[in-house]
């Protein structure tokens, strides 16, 4: 995640402000943070995404 942050602000740097690569960076790093969560199998992430599915579900029913 870090990693692309901070690749992600050095290719934006050459095109924007210094804060606009910075803002856009630290939201392409928590993206792929997210993305990441789920394949990480922690157990507290697995329920509460199993929950959310049952909720979103219930409604749509």
């Amino acid at each position: 995640m870090g990693l692309v942050a901070k690749l992600s602000y050095n290719i934006l740097l050459s095109s924007l402000s210094k804060n606009l690569a910075l803002i856009i960076a630290i939201m392409v790093g928590g993206v792929v943070y997210f993305a990441i969560i789920p394949f990480m199998k922690i157990k507290e992430v697995d329920v509460t995404i199993f929950k959310l599915k049952q909720k979103f579900i219930k409604k749509a029913a």
